[in-house]
């Protein structure tokens, strides 16, 4: 049984639809930008960016950092991540690809790569990160700085992995137990999820057989600074699409030919209804040093980007393959942007593909049985001999 739920359905209120707006109404001016979110009255403004949180997303409670592990803080309880299942969910044998998105986007996002795995025989469990798609917006004092969004993103994905591994593919904690998940599992992110992917494969990996990463983004306490003091662009660039979808979408579909239609939609909209809070804090990723992560990665794992405006560009993936870790495997798609997957997906899967068959293989698709002889012949209208 080939499942897709209700990973593309129509956008709520919170992610406006490629509509026209309606006769006579007044085009909406963006708002002014998010302040980052700091201590005292800045804090307070900020709050407002945020939908209330549920009675179920306590707030954070730091610990203190443990000698023999990095010091992320340690999170209560929070309200868990939207998850979209697809694929041939009724076979326990088939492995699982769990997907996690770049920032501003949400698991409809992947449309293309679901329907591809999905067909390969691939059990698709698709993410929505906190703060975009479904999930829930993101609580304030989870915004307190990079550092603490970031442990938060990377405490999401290793909270849903720990539940699918102990009650196997439901579709939200609150299902009832389909049982511990036995087959193999792969995390496959991109960008901001594709660097989240890792952190957990790295710490994790009793949770995690293979880790795919599409161009993460890693970076460097330099980079940080760059991305906390230009945050507030993105904001602006989040209240612009919103005020305006269908001009988004014009504008990405025109200046990306290659792009499905489908998936810039999905784009459009999870960029129009992304939670502001987070946006501006200017947060892309846990806060674990990549060399800490590229070192204790002990699981099969495939890093792929492109020479187009890619984060891992030049030297940045040169010192990943410099480091020498056996079960990292490296690709360049060339020619191809931060967006690998969209832009160039013949090649994308070129490569992922027969990874993927060689570390989690999927079980071979049954043929459909041979038609008899006198079928084929009055099929066809000749004759068998």
């Amino acid at each position: 049984m080939i499942c897709k739920n209700h990973l593309f359905r129509p956008p709520d209120r919170r992610r406006p639809a490629l509509t026209d707006r309606p006769a006579g109404e007044e085009r909406r001016e963006p708002s002014p930008p998010a302040p980052a979110v700091g201590s005292g009255r800045d804090r307070a403004r900020t709050r407002h960016l945020c939908a209330p949180s549920s009675a179920a997303c306590a707030l954070l409670r730091f610990a203190l950092p443990s000698p023999a592990s990095p010091a992320l803080p340690a999170f209560a309880a929070p309200a868990p991540l939207a998850r979209h299942l697809a694929g041939p969910l009724d076979d326990d044998t088939a492995p699982v690809l769990v997907l996690s998105h770049g920032i501003t986007d949400s698991a409809a996002c992947w449309a293309e790569a679901v329907d591809h795995w999905s067909a390969a025989g691939y059990r698709i469990v698709a993410l929505d990160a906190r703060g975009h798609g479904d999930s829930p917006r993101w609580d304030a004092e989870d915004l307190a700085d990079q550092a603490t969004a970031g442990a938060r993103l990377a405490a999401d994905l290793e909270t849903t992995l720990e539940d699918l591994r102990a009650h196997g593919l439901r579709p939200s904690p609150h299902a009832p137990d389909a049982g511990a998940l036995t087959a193999p599992l792969a995390v496959v992110g991109h960008s901001m999820g594709g660097v989240t992917g890792l952190d957990v494969a790295a710490r994790r990996p009793d949770l995690v057989d293979a880790a795919i990463a599409e161009d993460p983004a890693f970076t460097t306490p330099a980079w940080n600074r760059l991305l906390r003091l230009g945050a507030f662009r993105q904001v602006r660039e989040m209240e612009s699409i919103a005020a305006d979808p269908r001009a988004r979408f014009e504008k990405e579909t025109r200046e990306n030919p290659t792009w499905s239609h489908r998936e810039v939609r999905a784009s459009v909209e999870a960029g129009a209804g992304v939670d502001l809070g987070f946006i501006a804090v200017g947060c892309v990723g846990p806060p674990t040093p990549w060399e800490e992560v590229i070192d204790n990665l002990a699981v099969p794992t495939l890093i792929v980007t492109g020479t187009d405006r890619v984060v891992l560009r030049g030297e940045y993936l040169t010192n990943i393959t410099r480091r020498a870790n056996p079960r990292i495997s490296t690709a360049v798609v060339v020619g191809a942007p931060h967006c690998v997957r969209r832009t160039r997906p013949e090649r994308f899967h070129a490569v992922t593909d027969p990874w993927l068959r060689l570390h989690i293989p999927a079980p071979s698709p049954s043929p459909p049985p041979s038609p008899k002889p006198a079928e084929m012949a009055r099929e066809t209208g000749g004759s068998c001999t």
